[in-house]
Formats: structure tokens, sequence, C-alpha cells
């Protein structure tokens, strides 16, 4: 979703706003040359997450061609100007009044360092959320009505750490954090997606499925239908309860939502994944559908398609003729029995990938973005 640009982006010359703004005049718009505490203009990257918002800055640059293109992309990464957080822009998550709340303190964040509006020569927004229809012109009015005058692009989180993590080449990135989603492109660009369907129908392999698999285990031990489990023990410890009755209370209370719930999955330890079964059961399960997300995704590509056929990959993308995969999201980063038991699985299936690291994160990314389009 774009924005129509107001500052020129040729390279050949500035609008009055720019010029106005590097020559000293702030918000009020009364000139004030010569200030040494003038910020630079600047690019704004958001990763709108399930539960908050890494807002970042980076120095806005015009383009000068190919050449300078190709230049900006050799270099390392840059440290931003500015990063801090707020709370979630999630469309599906947050209520209209809540979220313009935090746009509010993406706002107030700025001010306070010493950043006008006037400066930001585009928003690069990655959101969680972003396929409900509604979101995209909710958040850009947003922005309106908050004092961003200036180019809005609108992605999904996902395609905004693709960009961060991957830059224009080939590869994939699955993340799996309260929800989960896998994201691909190939050598021409092309996207492909799996999953992202939120808790409801979806969202194999996440916080939020672990969690509910977990205390699934906990009730049907209960009532015999189930095997003990050392489930129970860390799941009432942590929330400090001694029932099923409790547990129940407290899942269908109104002040639940998925956040509470997805949160229970930090429970799941190496100590019980090596001793309990049932915790085995939900580790393995998490990764066999974390893995069919990349799956299909490769095939989409035609990275993998039935698994005999490479696509594009004939060329060579990454390692050896592997695309390579970044691997984002709570439960892949912090859960090494998740995240083993995924790449194991991937083995298994022939999966033609490589687990790389990422070159920067989801706001760089979206902060990337902008400065790219330009």
């Amino acid at each position: 979703m774009h924005r129509q640009y107001y500052v020129d982006r040729t390279g050949y010359g500035q609008t009055k706003d720019e010029q106005a703004y590097q020559n000293g005049a702030g918000d009020s718009g009364s000139p004030d040359q010569g200030r040494k505490d003038i910020k630079p203009m600047y690019v704004l990257g958001l990763d709108g997450g399930g539960t908050k918002t890494d807002v970042l800055l980076l120095p806005y640059e015009k383009k000068g061609g190919e050449k300078q293109k190709g230049q900006e992309e050799s270099k390392k990464q840059e440290e931003p100007l500015l990063r801090f957080l707020v709370g979630g822009i999630n469309y599906n998550s947050f209520s209209r009044e809540e979220i313009r709340m935090h746009v509010g303190q993406i706002r107030d964040g700025l001010t306070e360092a010493g950043y006008s509006l006037r400066g930001c020569a585009g928003v690069g927004i990655g959101a969680a959320g972003i396929s409900n229809p509604e979101a995209g012109p909710f958040l850009e009015e947003v922005f309106q009505s908050c004092g961003f005058d200036c180019p809005i692009r609108i992605v999904g989180d996902d395609e905004a750490a693709l960009i961060g993590g991957i830059g224009e080449g080939p590869g994939l990135l699955l993340i799996a954090g309260t929800g989960s989603v896998c994201l691909g492109q190939d050598r021409a660009g092309r996207r492909f997606r799996a999953g992202g369907f939120g808790h409801l129908i979806d969202d194999g392999g996440s916080a939020y499925a672990i969690a509910c698999d977990m205390l699934r285990a906990i009730v049907r031990a209960s009532d015999g239908r189930g095997p003990e489990t050392m489930l129970k023990e860390a799941v009432f410890s942590s929330m400090g309860i001694s029932s099923v009755q409790e547990l129940i209370a407290f899942l269908y209370a109104k002040k639940t939502g998925k956040k509470e719930i997805a949160a229970l999955a930090r429970l799941l330890t190496e100590d019980m994944v090596s001793k309990d079964t049932a915790a085995r059961e939900i580790t393995r399960k998490a990764a066999k559908e974390l893995a069919e997300l990349t799956a299909a995704v490769a095939a989409g590509l035609g990275a993998g398609g039935d698994l005999t056929v490479r696509g594009d990959l004939a060329a060579g993308s990454g390692a050896g003729d592997d695309y390579p995969l970044l691997l984002e999201g709570s439960v892949l980063l912090k859960n090494r029995f998740v995240r083993e038991a995924l790449i194991a699985e991937l083995k298994v299936k022939s999966i033609p990938v490589c687990v790389t690291d990422k070159k920067a994160d989801a706001a760089y990314g979206a902060a990337s973005m902008m400065r790219r389009t330009g």
C-alpha cells in the first residue's frame, strides 16, 4: 500500500518542505538556520508484531542511480539513529483506540528525542494482522492523523523481516512466535507465503499452538485420557493455581487472550522435553508443523516442488543448491529442542534449505524498504 510521494527522490532537487527542514525550520515552519541541534532527515521503520512495535530510524538518503544502489547494498548494516519500543499495532489483536494510542507513542518518542515529523521522509510498516483488509487503510489514516505527512508503505511483518534478513536475494523466512508463518522469495523477487492465518484456525508450531497442546495434555491427563505429565506441575506453579477448574477459569476469562496463553509455551523446557512423553510429542508436533510450512513455500517457489524438482536452484542460490532459511520468533530462537527437531525434520523431508543468520531484523527491513522504494 503506497501513498503519493511528496519528496523529490530523483536526486535532482528538493521540495520546499525538505529545503525548509534542512535549513532549520521546525514543525512550526519558522526558519532557524545554523542550529546545531537540527536532526538529519530520516526514514522510519516499524516492526509491528503481535504484542509490541519496534521503532527504528535510519538516515534518509536520496538515490543517485544504480551505482549508488549497488554501493548501498554492499555496505554493512548501519547503526540506527534511534530505536525504541511501543505498544502493538496489530489490527487483529488491539482495539482501534489502543492502536491510536500506540502510534501517538511513536510520535511522542520521536519528538522527545528531538526528531521533527517534518524530517520524516517515509514510514515503512511491517505489521502483523495486515491480511485483514481493514488494517492497512486504518493504519495509514492513523499515521496521517498523528502528523506523518510523508510516504507510507505497509506490508506484513513477515515481509519486512524477509527484506531485513535476506535483502534482495533468494531465501526463506520461518517465523514461530505468538503465531507462525513462512515467507520466501526467489531470484526474480517472486514471493510465496504459507500459514499466518491466525490462532483460531492456523499458527501450527507457534507459541500459542504449543501452549494449547500443553494445556490439552494437562486436562486429558486429569480425566484419564492421557498419561500423567510434568507439564501440570510447571503450568500450575507458574500460574499460582492448584486445580484444572482454576485453569479453565483462566482460559475462558474475558481478560485472557492469545498473548497470555502463548506465554505458557516458555515452560516447555529442555529438562521437561528430555523426561516427559507429552512434552516430547508436543515438540515433535511443533517441528513437523513448521517443516510443513517451509516445504510449502519451497514448493511454491520452485525450490522443492515434489522434492525432486529444484526449480531455479539449478543455478545455485546459497549453500550448495539450497536456499538460505532464516529462523525467527521466540519458539525457534529460545527453544533449542524445537529448533533442533525442525532441522532434523527438514533433512528427513529433503527440503533444499540451509539455516543461516539474518543480515538485519524486520524494523531495519521496513526502513530499508522505504529507502529502496525511492
